[in-house]
């Protein structure tokens, strides 16, 4: 169902029936065909109520407009409209497909990307398909703030239909999988901390899903394989006590004492002290038989009692803090996973091990035989172990050094199993290091075995890559098979596609599809979150990249350091912005291009930073020396290399204003703050802000992982010749330059960098009478997770630096209703849209009949933003609580329409999807109340006015007995052009839609312009004089400014579709046609559609429309903003004010245009 199809409307009898023939254009029938009803609401319940007329039902919502109308109006005087969301396929009752909700259902939400806005939006899962990703099972997790509390549900992805269902709710419901294409499995967890396994079809899951078995303790990480027909072996993690018998932390007896006594490291890990239980992997079987099935002859699968892979062992699988199931996997003849080595101390190194559980019986409760592969020369951590489809053989990664965490992953397999001594090595060296100068991170068989597919950073971009499985035929280095975004999970479909889960700076979650041959991957974006970022105002425009010179060289990049920029959603680069400078912890760490909840950089900029992410010396992602040239060098070549990317922005980036800059980061970026702040750099800022960072490095032999520090420090290294790292390193050695204020965050779970670091840097800060402020989490670790907390971290870390660069400081939240259910599609052919349109007129105020118009559109991409009392306003007098700026006057009424929050997706309801004659048929008579509807989008396509029949607009005392248009005329203010737009965003879809090409429209009205090849014949550029109302000035202001026709080269909708395109920027433009003949509309709606597109931004300026008076003194290259008119409207822009301007002349007028 097209967005116009989806109608809300306060309509009397008499509204209805004058409407109803002039729906026949836009639905196909007379809207009282479709059953619509109107009635039963009582005057003062218009504002609170809508009839939602989608697929013919009669639902009351709430109004998304809370338009609220004068008690004292009567019936007949009122009228409101709202254009509401729709879809493709009409259905009864269409769920929100994120929340469930109905549509219409309304949520308070920030009117631009904050961080309440980020961390209340629903947060999908790694996708799930089914065998050909038709269906894509996912969780959904959702934190209410005015709730304070959490909610979740599992959902299923239509591909196809792009809808999604729900499968059944509830927070404690988790790891869907599919066990084929019709049934589906999760936990759930159960009472007394018990964990229960739910089978059940995936389509009608609460009605048919059923207990299948019941785990005694809390299980995650589920895996399900084939083993036979209607057989699955199912492997799970889960705590064990020290005999091997699970754990249940609610039933097991609580101590009297909390006194811990340790022997061994660790001590204490993360955020926890150790305890004696540990992770272990168990497997059970889940058979059907016929004896099982139920009175429907479904089928009814068993989960047997589950065996402890790990029994009679000091292993720990998966292993703590972050391991989850990429540490191990089960197959159709066994399972297979990494632990540390146990005759290692764990907090002395990495080195890990790879075992492999052969088993090709039913499931016993003999603890199964366990077979360690030996590695030779590889002593470093390892992860990823991964079955083949047919279970015999294995894949895996591993690092050669031990005690280095960030050492490059290797790849491996095993090519049977059951001879697991047998190990082959992928792009091996003699030195061991092998050819290729990347470090995947997961790896995954396709279906047929023949192939090996890995993730792996590069440049900022988590890509995917394949080579062939024999290492005899993968001589050459993994070919990509995508170039940008961050990959987070892959899933080989029988078919040979591969179906990925990723995501990008300013898009929280994307499913999309690869198909490739040996020379042409092809991706398709299935599904996208945040509908390309636009759910949150951002698009892949904002979002660039730099290379500076770095201080140092390595192999893979030479002298370059890589930095990704990005720019508020309504940038112009008139103006400068102010630097957030985000350098990222680790050390051995990058920014890429991936969605954070914790650090994201869209958040920065949507406060009016220009926020760069360098990756200097010790970034991963940029060949392997390049993160190895960080050891014992943590002040060095990483600090010189960000100076210089800091004085790179100041010389190049010229809208970037690095005299109003501050720094911040966390972990090493808060070591690196500390050690800025001590050094000249630290003068370049207005202000730091430091999250667990290190303040001295001799604090850090109170780390969990020793290891760590003792590779980065060279603490196991005592020759004379070389200086002592810690000393060297020391940000503590420097505190008597600090002098730039300082914020300090640290948490007392984190065992990482411990609270002392925080408390002494705020010490030292406070003994100095630095301006400086401590932000302290008693419950929180090295990051800040919960949702209460994180949204008290970032309006700390707002209001604290915006003060110190000028921005306005987080303060009372700005407060829009919009609604829950976003466009999908982002835009591509079949997308929808949410559009609020409010109309009142023919209002009776202080005794006297008057016309007036106000309208609550949709924000515009630029980033537009009304001012909170303006949004906040309410009915006084009979005006209304749209922000209504009125200006009334003997000759002229001119009415000021002010903007909601998301005028940006209006583009998408209309390309290409709908015809772009559709709004030339609307139905316009709405007598006997006269209107006017208009829907505006300044930063991507229309703005559409409906403007009322003659005699019906204005006062009753003015009349249009006759009306006549001679000519129409555009008037452009100064504004930010299209010449030099960033076209990232249409670039990086293009591939993926199919446009139709542009044919002229068979729509017969008096003048129709779509700027064909002789557009000049009929249109004449002004280049006269521009009136200033007596103001004395000798500056000359003319119409200076040029004209092209030519394409859009943002939100490109039709091949072939041109418009008026300005040319100069920060001129004035006039240009104006004159209409074939007069045009005389009595009696008749008068219809005027004229569309803008701001494809480069703008931060001050206007668009307008001028419906001329006839004047055979006017000649067109004279035009100017003196010129007489009858009606003016278009979107007006400066600063944060955002309106659309509709004027109308009031004086006595003879034949007009």
């Amino acid at each position: 169902m097209r967005c116009n199809q989806v109608l809300q409307e306060w309509l009397n009898e008499a509204d209805l029936q004058s409407w109803g023939a002039n729906m026949v254009r836009v639905i196909g029938q007379p809207f009282r065909e479709r059953g619509y009803r109107v009635g039963g609401l009582r005057r003062h319940h218009w504002a609170d109520a809508c009839l939602n007329l989608e697929g013919g039902r009669h639902r009351a919502v709430e109004c998304p407009c809370h338009f609220t109308a004068p008690q004292s109006a009567g019936r007949s005087s009122i009228l409101g409209a709202c254009i509401a969301c729709g879809d493709l396929t009409p259905s009864p009752a269409r769920k929100n497909p994120e929340s469930g909700s109905s549509a219409g259902k309304m949520t308070i939400r920030a009117s631009k990307f904050t961080p309440e806005v980020m961390l209340g939006a629903p947060r999908r899962s790694a996708g799930v398909p089914n065998s050909d990703a038709s269906f894509v099972l996912y969780s959904v997790s959702t934190y209410d703030f005015e709730a304070h509390e959490s909610s979740g549900e599992i959902r299923i992805l239509d591909v196809e239909k792009n809808e999604s269902a729900v499968v059944t709710k509830g927070k404690d419901t988790s790891n869907p999988l599919w066990l084929d294409d019709s049934n589906i499995a999760l936990f759930r967890g159960a009472k007394e901390g018990q964990t229960e396994l739910l089978i059940g079809p995936a389509k009608n899951f609460e009605a048919g899903a059923y207990v299948a078995g019941t785990i005694g303790g809390a299980a995650d990480n589920l895996k399900i394989t084939t083993t036979a027909k209607d057989q699955y072996r199912v492997a799970f993690s889960a705590l064990a006590n020290p005999d091997g018998s699970l754990y249940n932390g609610e039933t097991a007896p609580k101590l009297h004492t909390t006194g811990k006594l340790y022997h061994s490291l660790y001590v204490r890990h993360w955020d926890t002290w150790i305890e004696p239980q540990r992770q272990a992997v168990w497997y059970a079987s889940l058979t059907t038989t016929s004896e099982v099935e139920d009175a429907s002859k479904t089928k009814v699968w068993s989960l047997s009692s589950a065996v402890n892979v790990l029994r009679g062992t000091s292993l720990e699988c998966p292993m703590p803090p972050f391991g989850g199931g990429d540490h191990f996997d089960v197959g159709p003849k066994g399972v297979i996973f990494v632990a540390k080595d146990p005759d290692l101390d764990p907090a002395l190194h990495t080195k890990c091990n790879v075992y492999v559980v052969p088993i090709d019986t039913a499931v016993t409760d003999a603890t199964p035989s366990i077979y360690t592969t030996n590695m030779s020369v590889f002593k470093g951590a390892a992860t990823s172990p991964r079955f083949s489809a047919d279970g015999n053989s294995a894949a895996f990664l591993m690092m050669m050094a031990d005690g280095y965490e960030a050492d490059k992953n290797q790849l491996f397999t095993i090519p049977n199993i059951h001879r697991p001594a047998w190990i082959q090595h992928f792009l091996a060296t003699d030195d061991g290091s092998g050819k290729w100068d990347q470090s995947p991170d997961t790896v995954a068989w396709s279906h047929d075995g023949r192939t090996l597919y890995l993730t792996a950073e590069k440049h900022g971009q988590k890509l995917l890559y394949h080579l062939p499985s024999n290492p005899a035929a993968a001589q050459s280095l993994p070919v990509a098979l995508t170039t940008s975004n961050t990959v987070t999970s892959v899933s080989p479909l029988t078919d040979g596609s591969v179906f990925l889960t990723s995501s990008s700076i300013v898009d929280s979650s994307i499913y999309s599809l690869v198909n490739y041959t040996t020379r042409s991957p092809y991706v398709s974006q299935l599904s996208s979150h945040s509908h390309d970022g636009a759910t949150f105002g951002l698009s892949a425009s904002q979002v660039s990249d730099i290379w500076v010179t770095g201080a140092g060289k390595n192999s893979s990049t030479g002298d370059k350091v890589h930095a990704w920029v990005v720019k508020p959603s309504n940038f112009s680069k008139s103006r400068q912005y102010p630097l957030a400078f985000l350098v990222h912890g680790g050390p051995q760490g990058a920014w890429d291009n991936a969605w954070s909840t914790r650090w994201n950089p869209a958040l920065f900029a949507e406060q009016g930073y220009v926020v760069v992410l360098p990756n200097p010396t010790g970034s991963t992602g940029y060949g392997q020396q390049f993160c190895d040239d960080i050891k014992e060098n943590w002040g060095g070549t990483p600090y010189e290399d960000l100076v210089n990317c800091f004085e790179y922005i100041d010389e190049h980036l010229d809208y970037v204003d690095c005299k109003r800059a501050v720094a911040l980061g966390a972990s090493y970026g808060g070591y690196m703050m500390n050690w800025i702040q001590g050094h000249a750099l630290g003068r370049k800022f207005k202000a730091l802000v430091t999250h667990d960072g290190v303040f001295s490095t001799s604090y850090e032999l109170a780390t969990d992982e020793v290891y760590f520090i003792n590779r980065e420090f060279g603490r196991s290294d005592t020759s004379a010749d070389r200086p002592n790292a810690y000393d060297r390193w020391d940000p503590a050695k420097h505190t008597d330059a600090w002098s730039t204020p300082h914020l300090i965050i640290h948490s007392e779970l984190d065992y990482r960098l411990t609270m002392a670091d925080g408390l002494a840097a705020f010490n030292v800060l406070q003994e100095r009478g630095v301006e400086s402020e401590l932000l302290v989490f008693p419950d929180e670790n090295h990051f800040v997770l919960k949702p209460e907390n994180s949204l008290r971290w970032h309006e700390t870390v707002f209001s604290f630096i915006n003060r110190h660069v000028g921005l306005p400081t987080v303060g009372d939240k700005d407060l829009e209703q919009i609604t829950k259910d976003p466009p999908r599609g982002g835009g591509r052919q079949g997308s929808t849209v949410c559009v609020c349109v409010c109309v009142c007129a023919t209002r009776r105020i202080r005794g006297y009949r008057s016309n007036t118009l106000w309208a609550r559109s949709l924000k515009s991409v630029a980033g537009a933003d009304m001012a909170s009392n303006q949004r906040r306003q309410r009915a006084t007098d009979g005006t209304s609580s749209c922000g209504l700026a009125r200006e009334a006057g003997a000759r002229r009424q001119r009415t000021t329409c002010t903007c909601c929050p998301r005028a940006n997706e209006l583009a998408r309801c209309l390309s290409p999807a709908i015809p772009p004659d559709t709004f030339a048929s609307l139905p316009h008579s709405l007598s006997p109340n006269p209107s006017c509807c208009f829907a505006l989008d300044l930063g991507a396509f229309p703005v559409v006015l409906q403007l009322l029949p003659a005699g019906r607009l204005l006062p009753h005392t003015m009349h249009f007995s006759r009306a006549f248009v001679a000519a129409a005329a555009i008037y452009l203010a100064p504004l930010a052009l299209a010449d030099d737009a960033a076209t990232d965003a249409a670039a990086a879809s293009s591939s993926e839609i199919i446009r139709p090409d542009f044919k002229p429209t068979e729509l017969k009205a008096p003048f129709v312009e779509q700027f064909t090849d002789d557009w000049a014949s009929r249109w004449q550029a002004s280049h006269a004089k521009k009136e200033l109302d007596g103001a004395e000035t000798e500056e000359e202001w003319a119409f200076v400014g040029n004209w092209e026709v030519e394409e859009p080269i943002v939100y490109k909708g039709i091949e072939g579709d041109k418009g008026l395109v300005l040319k100069d920027k920060a001129a004035h433009h006039a240009i104006s046609a004159k209409f074939p003949k007069a045009i005389d509309n009595k009696k008749k709606t008068l219809v005027v559609q004229y569309e803008v597109k701001l494809q480069d931004g703008l931060e001050c300026g206007g668009a307008y429309m001028k419906l001329l008076q006839d004047n055979k003194k006017l000649k067109t290259d004279e035009f100017s903003n003196a010129s007489p008119y009858v009606i003016m409207f278009g979107p007006d822009k400066c600063g944060s004010t955002n309106k659309v301007i509709t004027a109308f002349s009031l004086m006595p007028i003879a034949p007009f245009c």
